[in-house]
């Protein structure tokens, strides 16, 4: 197991992708959500000084212009407008001289004084993840490093499913993965764990990211409640809701391509 997903370089915007990130279409490609994932973060160090108090990165917005293999690659953001209340950046991610992923990331200032009602409590009927037991539905490297557990379907058989997870490694060393992080991490996988078609004659590969979360998560568990939907046209669009111990927190949307392997 790596130590985490991607480890510096001597600059500071490159990155060396670890076995971690590998996907199951390839032993040279990325799975989608390391990357993406890294996108927020660089838009989060950019934004630490764009404000006077604290800020949750909350919405995220990725489109994949190619696949991302494990080559050595580059990451970079500029703000686009910034506010008193929110601030947008345009992140991307350059690999062999082309750009591979882009993103606008939504850093939005945390109230200190709010009428916004409480938090919701735990969401009703979905047992705690230390209540069901681990399960390993794949074999490539990727969800080796997470902690899966199930709730409702099979995450390797057809059908919408509702799976906990949480990551093992950090994204980066010696950093505690962000709330928006590890949504982006661990929610493209939504389109894995209800996948409707077989993933030994099938590949559904998504071309868009769109995560929004309505707070901070409260701890590494997120729970992934997941529905695929196929048209003949060759597209798929997952649709999930994302929980954590205290309720909904996010949901994540992903548009798919269809083909036969």
């Amino acid at each position: 197991m790596a130590d985490s997903f991607y480890e510096p370089t001597d600059d500071e915007q490159t990155w060396q992708p670890t076995r971690a990130t590998v996907g199951p279409w390839s032993p040279t490609m990325q799975h989608g959500g390391p990357p993406a994932a890294l996108l927020v973060r660089e838009a989060e160090r950019l934004g630490a000084a764009a404000f006077d108090g604290p800020a949750d990165a909350l919405r995220v917005s990725v489109d994949f212009f190619g696949p991302i293999t494990t080559e050595p690659l580059t990451v970079s953001a500029e703000v686009v407008r910034a506010g008193r209340s929110v601030t947008l950046f345009d992140a991307h991610l350059d690999q062999g001289g082309r750009t591979q992923l882009r993103g606008t990331v939504w850093l939005l200032r945390r109230a200190e004084d709010s009428a916004t009602p409480d938090v919701p409590g735990p969401a009703s009927g979905i047992p705690e993840p230390e209540a069901l037991k681990t399960f390993d539905a794949w074999d490539f490297p990727y969800v080796e490093h997470f902690e899966w557990r199930q709730v409702f379907g099979l995450a390797n058989e057809p059908g919408p499913a509702q799976v906990w997870a949480r990551p093992l490694v950090p994204l980066v060393p010696g950093e505690q993965t962000s709330s928006l992080q590890r949504a982006v991490l661990i929610g493209d996988s939504g389109s894995g764990v209800s996948a409707e078609l077989h993933w030994s004659e099938w590949s559904f590969v998504n071309v868009s990211l769109d995560v929004q979360l309505l707070r901070a998560m409260v701890d590494d568990w997120l729970l992934l409640d997941a529905r695929t939907r196929l048209a003949p046209t060759g597209t798929g669009l997952t649709s999930t809701i994302l929980h954590d111990r205290a309720g909904v927190v996010g949901q994540v949307g992903q548009n798919l391509v269809i083909s036969r392997l």
